[in-house]
């Protein structure tokens, strides 16, 4: 049984803890990898999604209702789980894989839809 579920939001102990001042980066589960055992993330700054990592469970925790509050403002946090984010398309943004501190491009953005990123960023 996987720990963490689809929306859940986490962050990466790894990164965490490198940097105490580092100010926690909010990451929603979005799949899990089957072939590399790790779950999917979105990625978000500035209440923006902006790229989609792989991380180990052993790697992850999973946030606060106050760590949530820190990092995301609530109608957006709402708003990234409701239905315009049901259908997540993974093409949309580049895809990380996370190893510790460690962050490796797999590839980048395959669809780049100005319209889309203008509709679904605000």
């Amino acid at each position: 049984m996987k720990k963490f579920k689809i929306n859940d939001f986490v962050y990466s102990i790894p990164i965490k803890n490198a940097d105490p001042f580092f100010d926690i980066k909010a990451l929603r589960v979005v799949g899990y990898d089957e072939k590399r055992n790790k779950y999917i993330c979105l990625c978000y700054g500035y209440d923006i999604p902006q790229i989609l990592t792989l991380h180990k469970e052993e790697e992850l925790a999973l946030m606060t209702k106050e760590e949530i509050d820190d990092c995301l403002t609530e109608d957006y946090a709402k708003r990234i789980i409701s239905d315009e984010f049901k259908h997540l398309d993974f093409y949309r943004y580049p895809l990380c894989d996370v190893e510790g501190t460690e962050i490796t491009e797999i590839r980048g953005t395959i669809i780049k839809d100005k319209e889309w990123w203008i509709e679904n960023s605000r």
